[in-house]
């Protein structure tokens, strides 16, 4: 991770010398400054990237799982805040706009813009036989070639005119650099890449993307009968859905052909499927008499239909959205009425069984009616000429649900007074799952036994930190403040805030409570803590005395006792790295300790 840390930093500083990024570019990819010194922030220190098995369930037959057939797998890449996380974040933005420009007309988002698409195809729907089918292909980032994918890119960059030139260099180099560099952990192994292109990546699917409509519409195309046969194209990602206007002969020998082309560029497109109706993605679409594409929800035969139960612990409002939510999605994905009822009824008896009263689910099957209602019932006009949306911020009560109610009857007598106008109201987050059980996490934690005799040390034999560790129960006094040391942490934990005090100052603080003595310290470590106090401990010679505040109180307080051997220590408190900085801040301030102790001292670096 070192090395790929250092070698985007060179990359990253020729590219800005090269004039191609800002300096702004730079310090979000690497946390260089202006001056080119880091910065001091978690959020730039690189974590393992780790890959996990997702299991395909929904491969398996019902008798398979019910024989506990192990499913088949596929690694994702868990590259969140990994050594290539930022510069992938950077290059995203880019390609996304690049290859949504590049893919045109063929370029799926998700299942709603499926729809429309559809939608629009119904307006002048082809005439004679048409059939529907899909394509897949196998394997998809781990068949592309490296060198390919980069080619494509620069195919796509030439078609591009709203990127800088030196954008598109830079995109290229780095793109470059995270082939090369791209690394996962798996039980406690590090593993790179020796096919393929990095999946779970934040620039992947774009790739992907760009590498697929290349490949199709450049290289494979102009041998095969693409325009005489297919009606419509359309790919999400490496899921291809057509309208065929040949045989099912002819689309078996399309395939066949467009594979042995395919397979000297690595890729293989496995299964189709062809005829009136398919499935594609979370939906069916099916022909009807007049060639327009109907469709309705497909449900995986595998597919539990379990939802969330209403007796676990979550705020009523979470149980209405998700039934709200679901019986919407029903609704958007049924072209048809009978369709649309036989589903929702379905919908209805699962989320009953999972504890929903069906009376509450039969008021919110009539929300959901009207706001499809009302959202296909958009005019042409309504959309020329949108309304002026006026937005009042208010306190959530329990009355605002009838506040809406009345705003929308007299909608239409706002308009005669101010036009084209709609009043909106933005509540207040009310209480939630969050300040429920977050705010409460401490009845959560199972309690540790004999948590009275806990003292926070490791025991391990030659552990030098552990003799200066506190025992759960003790109260630090911070400028008359209390704090009460916790269970839980010993001498070995990471990421954690912990407190620093002169017990030489405290004996004299315990007989008289009017003199403030600025003896304590707030510090914070991702080391583990013992570590961290040898580095203090290795600070206690005579040349070195001003590298840390420690052994400053000390040498200039109680020079006759220059020994860290006068502190005591204790971890108050565990978190993410990320948020040590705050949690620290929270502290220091909260107990005056940088006016009023050891953090306003100025140490050398």
């Amino acid at each position: 991770m070192e090395e790929t840390k250092s070698e985007i930093a060179r990359e990253v500083l020729a590219q800005e010398a090269s004039g191609n990024i800002t300096s702004k570019d730079k310090t979000l990819i690497t946390g260089l400054n202006s001056d080119n010194n880091m910065k001091h922030s978690p959020d730039y220190r690189p974590v393992p990237p780790k890959i996990w098995p997702l299991f395909k369930v929904h491969k398996l037959s019902e008798a398979q799982i019910k024989d506990k057939v192990i499913p088949p797998q596929r690694f994702i890449n868990a590259a969140k805040h990994g050594p290539l996380y930022r510069l992938g974040q950077w290059s995203s933005p880019h390609l996304t706009k690049i290859s949504k420009s590049y893919c045109g007309e063929e370029f799926l988002l998700d299942t709603p813009h499926l729809l429309k698409k559809v939608e629009e195809y119904n307006i002048a729907p082809q005439e004679g036989n048409v059939l529907l089918a899909t394509l897949d292909v196998e394997a998809l980032y781990p068949s592309i070639n490296p060198d390919l994918a980069i080619e494509a890119m620069r195919h796509a960059f030439e078609s591009d005119n709203t990127t800088t030139g030196g954008i598109k260099e830079a995109l290229l180099k780095f793109t470059e650099l995270s082939f090369k560099r791209s690394c996962v952990t798996f039980r406690d192994n590090v593993y790179k890449s020796k096919i393929g292109i990095p999946t779970g990546g934040c620039d992947s699917r774009q790739i992907a993307d760009i590498f697929l409509h290349w490949l199709t519409q450049n290289k494979l195309k102009s041998n095969l009968p693409w325009d005489r046969l297919i009606t419509l194209f359309l790919r999400y990602i490496d899921d291809c859905f057509l309208i065929w206007k040949g045989t099912a002969r002819q689309f078996s020998h399309f395939v066949q052909k467009l594979n042995e082309l395919a397979a000297h560029f690595g890729i293989k497109f496995g299964s189709w499927e062809l005829g009136k109706e398919i499935n594609f993605l979370d939906i069916t679409l099916y022909l009807d008499g007049s060639n327009k594409i109907q469709y309705k929800l497909y449900t995986k035969p595998t597919d539990a239909r379990n939802y969330l139960r209403t007796d676990s612990f979550h705020p009523n409002h979470v149980f209405n959205s998700v039934a709200f939510s679901q019986m919407l999605r029903v609704a958007n994905r049924n072209s048809r009425e009978e369709t649309r009822q036989s589903d929702l009824q379905q919908l209805k008896s699962d989320l009953h069984r999972s504890g929903h009263d069906m009376a509450k689910l039969d008021n919110l099957e009539v929300k959901v009616r009207e706001q499809s209602w009302s959202s296909s019932a958009t005019t042409v006009e309504e959309t020329a000429h949108p309304k002026t949306n006026i937005v009042f911020p208010v306190q959530y009560f329990l009355e605002l649900p009838q506040l809406k109610a009345v705003l929308r009857d007299i909608e239409s007598d706002i308009e005669v007074l101010l036009g084209p106008t709609k009043i909106v109201t933005a509540s207040k987050k009310g209480r939630s799952i969050g300040n429920k059980i977050l705010r409460n996490s401490s009845i959560c934690r199972a309690p540790i036994e004999d948590s009275s005799n806990w003292v926070q040390s490791c025991n391990a034999p030659r552990c030098l930190t552990c003799k200066h560790m506190c025992k759960a129960g003790d109260v630090f006094v911070v400028n008359d403040q209390t704090l009460k040391v916790p269970a839980k942490f010993n001498s070995k934990t990471r990421n954690c805030i912990y407190i620093a005090q002169c017990k030489l100052c405290s004996q004299i603080r315990e007989g008289d409570y009017q003199v403030v003595y600025e003896d304590t310290y707030f510090g914070q470590t991702m080391q583990k803590f013992n570590q961290r106090v040898n580095g203090h401990r290795s600070c206690f010679k005579f040349e070195d005395r001003n590298k840390s505040a420690l052994s400053m109180h000390a040498f200039e307080h109680h020079g006759g006792n220059f020994s860290i051997e006068n502190y005591k220590f204790a971890i108050l408190k565990d978190c993410n790295p990320r948020a040590l900085n705050r949690e620290e801040f929270r502290y220091i301030e909260r107990y005056r300790t940088n006016c009023l102790g050891l953090n306003r001292c100025k140490v050398e670096r």
